[in-house]
């Protein structure tokens, strides 16, 4: 079964084992039974909801006004309870999360490095260890031992080079970079990343193609087109049980892939402007 969301409500789709999470309206996490649709419970957020990744323990949502105080939320699975929140310095925001076990990652919170991901303490909910990833980011997944951050590269001093479409590999506990490459494309194009049939899977919005790479070299196995281009918006990935999907927001199309050739499977049509969309097996 595959849901759609709009950009309005519900949006924020994510499954994790038996629940679907969304954010509602009225800037509420709700959690429900993803095949029965059945209430699981729900956690009123301080502001839009902006970002989620979920673990087995937590739920961990950034919420607020976007541009100015978006905080992260850690939030207890077994009874839906706040454990704490991670509150950004003043006139900064966070913006995305990464999370898998007990090792979380956030970006934001540093108005004067856009370039900087800062590790979370679980037990608290506050800032530990913060480094610099070299990209601006658009997207952030953690997996396949490391955290893969998929964005832009900064310019250089002199104001030369920079502003391309590139992906970095960070060691998932220290942070450290293990690799960072390019991967096409002017800056302007979103960089959203996925992990899956053992391998990252990226779009670059502007140029409107799928990538699968090797998480071990890096090296690109592949790419296709997946339909018209547009700047500045992103490509979500779906990874369902035996297909690689891709929404075309431009194109109002949800694009199917096989995993292993990259060769079309189907198309369908989808709301204009879908925000996010799941899969439950």
């Amino acid at each position: 079964m595959v849901y759609f969301a709009s950009r309005r409500k519900p949006y924020g789709l994510a499954v994790t084992d038996d629940h679907l999470w969304f954010s509602d309206w009225e800037s509420t996490l709700v959690s429900v039974d993803a095949r029965s649709g059945e209430a699981r419970g729900s956690v009123a957020l301080p502001g839009q909801f902006s970002g989620l990744a979920v673990t087995d323990e937590m739920a961990w949502v950034i919420a607020g006004f976007a541009e100015f105080d978006s905080q992260l939320i850690g939030i207890e699975r077994d009874g839906m309870t706040v454990r704490g929140a991670a509150v950004p310095p003043e006139g900064s925001s966070y913006d995305l999360v990464a999370a898998v076990r007990n090792l979380v990652w956030v970006h934001g919170g540093d108005r004067t490095a856009s370039t900087t991901v800062s590790k979370i303490r679980p037990a608290d909910v506050t800032i530990g260890k913060s480094v610099d990833s070299g990209l601006i980011p658009d997207s952030m997944v953690a997996g396949m031992g490391a955290l893969w951050i998929g964005g832009t590269t900064p310019l250089s001093d002199d104001g030369m080079s920079g502003l391309m479409s590139a992906i970095a590999k960070l060691d998932l506990a220290s942070g450290e970079v293990i690799d960072l490459f390019e991967i096409g494309g002017h800056g302007d194009g979103e960089v959203v990343l996925a992990l899956g049939f053992g391998h990252l899977w990226v779009t670059q919005g502007l140029d409107a193609v799928l990538i699968k790479i090797d998480p071990d070299t890096g090296s690109e196995v592949a790419r296709v087109d997946v339909g018209g281009g547009a700047a500045g918006i992103p490509y979500p990935i779906l990874l369902t049980s035996d297909a690689v999907w891709v929404v075309n927001s431009t194109d109002g199309q949800a694009l199917s892939f096989d995993p292993d050739t990259l060769e079309f499977e189907t198309g369908i049509s989808m709301p204009a402007f879908a925000g996010a969309f799941a899969f439950v097996p």
